[in-house]
């Protein structure tokens, strides 16, 4: 598997900063409605087990948690196992959908302006990590496609450059929220240019916050991990995640109750390709109840 490095990077570069949805536009004028904010879970679903301390700490990154998970009498070989292979993919996904996600939640109860061109314009700042972050949502409505346009900009400090309007995600999703892409944006210098580049694509579909799915797609060129995807499903309080390797060809399934955190994992190279149990607190068990 990939080490963590290339992801930690990322992590310390872009956690500072980071926030989509389609043109056909509908003319609303003044009278017309804004269109809708999508939920926050549909730019980041729930990786939280993946991207704890302990998680971090078993594939080498972080210190250990203080709280009775991964406290365990037997061995803890299942969940450990679950992490290195998990944890290069979703940490670097997170690094970048957490805080997106945070910058979209606060335009809640915010009133657009509707500016030329139809769009409507959420502006508003949050507070994320300790930077100070002034944001503009952007929507607008494309009807002929049944859809809407989303675009978010940020204006900042990114490795002590002043930014302004950097253009984060983009979206493109259907009218009722049911479903749509994500396209979010990480920042490169070139030529001592701070420039906005694609590096994940999220295809997803929202029933609700417990019954959703996304994929995501590493499409940054230039890295080794190109093409590497994360199927995420989760249904009531069971995840499950799907991990592909693309320059290994390799695939593996991890799912858990974010309820009690037992789990399992099923990889072609652990356990001789065996469903493999870990328990409430992390440690090795039996599978039958899985």
């Amino acid at each position: 598997m990939k080490t963590l490095h290339v992801w930690w990077l990322i992590l310390a570069a872009t956690i500072a900063v980071l926030p989509g949805c389609g043109d056909d536009s509908e003319p609303t004028g003044t009278g017309g409605q804004p269109p809708p904010v999508p939920p926050a879970a549909t730019v980041s679903p729930d990786l939280t087990l993946f991207t704890s301390p302990l998680a971090l700490e078993l594939a080498g990154v972080a210190g250990a948690p203080s709280d009775t998970f991964g406290q365990c009498d037997t061995t803890m070989w299942n969940f450990a196992n679950a992490a290195v292979r998990v944890v290069p993919v979703t940490a670097g996904v997170a690094a970048i959908v957490v805080p997106a996600a945070a910058a979209l939640a606060g335009a809640a109860g915010v009133t657009p302006a509707l500016e030329d061109g139809g769009w409507f314009v959420y502006g508003y700042t949050i507070s994320y990590e300790g930077y100070a972050i002034e944001l503009e949502l952007r929507a607008k409505w494309d009807r002929a496609n049944d859809a809407i346009d989303y675009e978010m900009y940020a204006t900042t400090e990114i490795w002590s450059h002043a930014v302004e309007d950097w253009l984060w995600y983009t979206g493109e999703c259907a009218e009722d929220l049911t479903e749509g892409i994500w396209t979010f944006h990480i920042p490169a210098l070139e030529d001592t240019v701070l420039v906005s580049k694609p590096f994940v694509e999220t295809d997803w579909e929202w029933n609700s916050a417990t019954d959703m799915t996304a994929l995501f797609t590493i499409v940054a060129p230039d890295t080794v991990i190109r093409d590497d995807t994360i199927e995420y499903d989760r249904l009531g309080t069971w995840i499950q995640m799907e991990v592909h390797d693309a320059s290994t060809s390799l695939s593996g399934t991890a799912a858990w109750d974010l309820e009690t955190q037992g789990g399992w994992l099923q990889f072609p190279n652990y356990r001789e390709g065996a469903k493999a149990c870990w328990s409430e607190s992390g440690c090795d068990t039996a599978c039958p109840h899985y």
